[in-house]
């Protein structure tokens, strides 16, 4: 490629130029002029190797590193001020290019300090054995295995998700004896930013009693698959205390958490997902013991989002002013960020160095 270059340079400038700069200027002047041009097309910053990694699909090695050091930046900081590298951090030092290993990831991740600011990583939580084998009394249902333990028929088996009269009619028969809570959780403008969350509980219309709603703001730099998720989770804290204030001990009927968010649904029913979301995990035990201890189980159910579901619309509309109302600076949050939404800034940040 260089050869390239100083052809197309001695073309450009022409065999005069020797004559008039003389020898050793007319070097230094190609010089200049190869890697100007090489700036220009990239050539400079990125080498041919990397250009071929990226065609090849491979992650080119400089940035794969970046992103380590920065994973390894965020398990430390996860590990609570009581992790013994934390202690180490400002101490840490080099020696010109000769680094320790943690002022290097120290260096490497400045730019996602950066971004943090003053957001605190919330600290990691272990999943044990323990919390994959036994049973988190939380599963995930389809409208059509509800639709089959009650009077309730449908022509339009192909397109369940789109009938929102059927969908309507199952809910309906369900909110005679059920405890049925609807969720949302959204960003203001955009996918990432001041993220809240709402539910509505819908208390069984035998025990003729209002409907509760509650909303929750989650954070100022996050997901919205992490404000759906916490969504879910304020709708099970809100059964909890309804049960609780009513001293129901045993509950015999299904409490059913409707959502239009299919990956947090998965992540809080597959005991294999608690892993990539530590953060979640201690409210998840919480919320768990309690269910053994009333022998009460919770069904998931996804439903379609903004298509006219009462309660979904309820919660969505909650969660939206809940947001805007973090944004405008009107409410106050606990600065911190999960360590999956971390990550993602983490990757962010790799890609575009």
């Amino acid at each position: 490629m260089n050869n390239i270059f100083g052809q197309w340079i001695d073309s450009d400038i022409g065999t005069s130029a020797g004559t008039q700069l003389g020898p050793l200027l007319f070097v230094t002047y190609t010089d200049t002029q190869l890697q100007c041009i090489r700036r220009v097309i990239g050539a400079k910053a990125h080498t041919s190797s990397s250009a071929i990694e990226v065609v090849s699909g491979i992650y080119p090695v400089s940035i794969r590193k970046r992103e380590l050091c920065n994973r390894e930046y965020i398990r430390i900081m996860s590990g609570g001020d009581n992790h013994p590298l934390i202690n180490l951090w400002q101490s840490t030092t080099r020696d010109g290019l000769r680094f320790c290993p943690l002022k290097y990831i120290q260096i490497m991740s400045r730019e996602l300090e950066k971004s943090l600011g003053d957001s605190e990583i919330c600290t990691n939580n272990s999943v044990t054995a323990a919390d994959i084998i036994k049973p988190l009394n939380i599963i995930r249902v389809e409208i059509t295995e509800i639709a089959e333990h009650i009077t309730v028929t449908n022509n339009k088996e192909d397109a369940i998700n789109e009938d929102i009269d059927f969908i309507n009619l199952v809910i309906e028969n369900l909110s005679d004896s059920h405890i049925l809570i609807f969720t949302d959780g959204l960003v203001y403008r955009g996918q990432v930013g001041f993220g809240a969350s709402s539910a509505v509980l819908f208390p069984p219309k035998i025990d003729k009693e209002d409907l509760q709603i509650t909303k929750r703001a989650v954070g100022t730099e996050v997901s919205s698959y992490r404000c759906e998720t916490e969504g879910i989770l304020l709708g099970m804290e809100d059964v909890m205390q309804y049960l609780s204030h009513r001293k129901i001990q045993n509950c015999s009927r299904s409490i059913y958490v409707f959502s239009d968010c299919t990956y947090s649904i998965d992540t809080l029913t597959k005991q294999s997902q608690l892993n990539k979301h530590p953060e979640i995990l201690v409210k998840i035990r919480h919320i768990c013991k309690f269910l053994v201890e009333t022998s009460s189980i919770i069904k998931l159910v996804k439903i379609p989002g903004h298509k006219g579901i009462h309660g979904n619309e309820l919660a969505d509309q909650n969660a939206k002013q809940m947001a805007q109302t973090v944004a405008n600076q009107k409410t106050s949050v606990l600065d911190v960020i999960s360590i999956s939404d971390a990550r993602r800034i983490a990757s962010e940040i790799a890609k575009k160095s």
